[in-house]
């Protein structure tokens, strides 16, 4: 939030705290989540991706998800939300992305969390990192493993991969 000030007759101002357009509300973000247990080095690495989005006035929001995967010691994903002309720009840069996702990854692989996605509010644009054959790397596109997109919707998706389509 921002400081936004009101000019009354030119001799009263009033502060108060305004959301703007793109910004994340405290309430949905996972730093002040109080169900998860992080360890601080990975809160630290968590409150840095919030707060370079935050900066960018890109942020809608960031979540824990629970993962269903072969590794079963790592259950936990974050999801960092975008939103926005902004949001656009940050899914765009390829090298902003990965060393964001990195630096999480890096950070609070220890407290079972397996992957970091990022997705654009409001459409199935999304990208996903994570651990896949002992290195950190973007996950593949399904559509690319299965090219028939009927048998798709019967099957798992291996993990490493991601519906890239709708």
């Amino acid at each position: 939030m921002k400081l936004a000030h009101i000019v009354i007759r030119g001799t009263i101002v009033l502060t108060s705290l305004v959301p703007l357009p793109g910004q994340a509300e405290e309430r949905n973000l996972i730093r002040f989540n109080p169900n998860y247990r992080f360890s601080e080095r990975c809160i630290a690495a968590i409150m840095r991706v919030e707060d370079n989005l935050i900066n960018r006035a890109a942020l809608h929001s960031s979540r824990v998800s629970i993962e269903d995967h072969p590794h079963k010691r790592r259950t936990y994903g974050l999801d960092f939300i975008v939103v926005g002309t902004r949001g656009t720009n940050v899914m765009s840069s390829p090298v902003l992305i990965k060393s964001l996702a990195q630096d999480a990854f890096l950070n609070c692989e220890d407290d079972k969390v397996s992957s970091i996605s990022f997705g654009m509010a409001y459409t199935g644009w999304s990208l996903i990192f994570g651990r896949v054959n002992n290195t950190f790397q973007h996950f593949k596109c399904v559509e690319d493993l299965i090219p028939n997109r009927q048998e798709m919707f019967n099957a798992i998706i291996p993990w490493g991969y991601q519906y890239c389509t709708l």
